[in-house]
């Protein structure tokens, strides 16, 4: 192997897709008691067809983020930097993505009550985008 991943990350990787797979249950089984959890308000706005258009796009989003957590683990399988490359290229250009739609839902609020929610996944997403930019940027430079 030319170029194996640190312990670290390996930790971090198998750390960001147990949040994954958290998340994606959420997400992909049970998108309505997740609207409801995070905003309970939103559920008054839509009538039964447009639920089920938002928990289809939820229950994308779920799948999006099943990938990452499976690609995560296949990186730490795969234990080499130039192999996963492509993966971490993807993975921060993804989340810095979201991290924008994120600042624009806090700045530009649907509710008000969902509000904590958008918080702290802009905080988590924020997170692993350093864990991947510190890594990527170590590893390109050297």
């Amino acid at each position: 192997m030319g170029n194996e991943l640190p312990k670290w990350m390996k930790i971090a990787l198998f750390c960001i897709s147990v949040l994954c797979y958290i998340t994606a249950f959420f997400l992909l089984i049970i998108p309505e008691i997740y609207i409801e959890f995070f905003d309970s308000t939103l559920l008054s706005y839509f009538n039964s067809n447009s639920l089920i258009a938002l928990t289809y796009y939820i229950r994308a989003d779920g799948i999006v983020v099943l990938s990452f957590g499976i690609f995560s683990l296949v990186a730490i399988k795969v234990n080499d930097f130039e192999k996963i490359k492509m993966y971490l290229e993807f993975a921060i250009l993804w989340v810095n993505l979201a991290i924008c739609l994120n600042i624009y839902g806090i700045v530009f609020p649907a509710t008000t009550s969902g509000m904590q929610a958008m918080i702290m996944n802009l905080a988590i997403k924020v997170a692993i985008d350093v864990v991947y930019l510190y890594y990527y940027l170590k590893q390109v430079r050297a």
